[in-house]
């Protein structure tokens, strides 16, 4: 695509070094990344936060309550926070809208529906993971996909 603009004045170099996302949240974006990039190294982090992501499964009926519990936690603390989900989702920004961004703490809401919503649901899946700087968890009202299984056993949000 630059050949044209810029000839051989380029040179393609992948990124090895993660200095945003911590060990822990990057561990399990790493097998999000496996999905739709196998053979893809995943940067390495640099740093660790200490605090393990965590899921949580709810119902129907509990998931606006869980998504109020987060932001309300959230508020308490120092930073930002973003509530990324599929759309409908109540509160919460499409993965796509994320991209670039960097938020302390991230809830990605129903990581199946991202995964499922055509041929870049995995690639939005990694997205909504890795906007996190500190904080990541995950409610979700069907089972985790297997891709998810690095997060904690279902937990409260705390």
């Amino acid at each position: 695509m630059l050949d044209p603009y810029v000839a051989d004045r380029w040179a393609y170099t992948a990124l090895t070094v993660n200095y945003r996302t911590p060990s822990e949240i990057m561990a399990v974006a790493a097998d999000v990344l496996a999905e739709f990039a196998p053979g893809t190294v995943p940067p390495e982090s640099v740093r660790a936060s200490g605090l393990r992501p965590w899921a949580r499964r709810v119902t129907d009926e509990g998931l606006a309550d869980a998504i109020e519990e987060f932001a309300e936690d959230e508020a308490g603390r120092e930073g930002t926070c973003v509530v990324i989900g599929p759309d409908g989702t109540p509160g919460a920004v499409p993965p796509s809208e994320t991209k670039g961004l960097e938020f302390d703490a991230v809830l990605v809401v129903d990581p199946q529906e991202i995964l499922a919503d055509g041929e870049r649901g995995a690639a939005e899946l990694y997205v909504a993971l890795t906007r996190a700087t500190q904080r990541l968890g995950v409610l979700h009202r069907a089972p985790l996909p297997e891709c998810l299984a690095g997060l904690e056993s279902p937990v409260a949000a705390s």
